[in-house]
């Protein structure tokens, strides 16, 4: 469900969430929205039972609080897809790398960051489920339809005012150029797409690859 362009308080948000019968909700984060991010997680815990996998740098930089509090069961810390893959694969446990839960008596047990090392092996994004329509970077970029890419993640320089050493980690880690323009070329050919957004950190940290 992509509820980014929904407000929490519209009550079509959160019945979209009902009626999907979730065991599990798992829900990025952002610094901005963080408060009614877990306030809508809260009431649809409320109203499914479903259990909590948080991604994202906010709902890691406060996994403390946020765990202490039990506004979420588990929160990723480094790529999202290393956490995912343990609940997918029913190998979530406390203190795993990539994995912060609560333990017996409640309190937060460290973890370490886990990535994934070769983004090659990640599969290409399903845009099946999304209203494309509803996407653009307007007035950038003019040409729709439109769709993001990440052709690298991570940024060594770890400045003090930004979340991407947090939500990404500091080694910085690309995709092989070929992967990247095979996306591009399926993103062309299968949704007609005219304009691309890269959404890197640091795009250009090897000139050669991105040239």
């Amino acid at each position: 469900l992509d509820l980014s362009r929904q407000t929490p308080e519209d009550p079509a948000a959160l019945e979209a969430v009902v009626q999907a019968k979730p065991e599990w909700i798992v829900a990025a984060t952002s610094y901005a929205w963080l408060g009614a991010e877990l306030k809508f997680l809260q009431a649809a815990k409320e109203r499914t039972g479903a259990k909590r996998l948080l991604t994202g740098y906010a709902a890691t930089h406060f996994a403390r609080e946020i765990v202490g509090r039990k506004l979420a069961d588990v929160i990723s810390t480094g790529d999202p897809e290393v956490a995912c893959g343990h609940l997918a694969d029913g190998t979530l446990a406390a203190g795993r790398p990539g994995v912060l839960m609560a333990g017996a008596l409640g309190e937060l047990v460290p973890a370490q960051e886990a990535y994934v090392e070769d983004l090659d092996t990640l599969p290409m994004p399903d845009w099946e489920p999304f209203d494309r329509s509803e996407l653009s970077y307007f007035p950038l970029l003019k040409r729709r339809p439109f769709l993001t890419m990440l052709s690298s993640r991570g940024c060594p320089y770890a400045c003090g005012f930004c979340p991407y050493p947090i939500g990404q980690g500091k080694p910085w880690r690309a995709r092989t150029a070929k992967a990247v323009v095979d996306e591009m070329q399926h993103l062309v050919e299968r949704w007609g797409t005219r304009s691309i957004l890269f959404r890197d950190p640091t795009f250009s940290l090897d000139l050669a690859r991105t040239k």
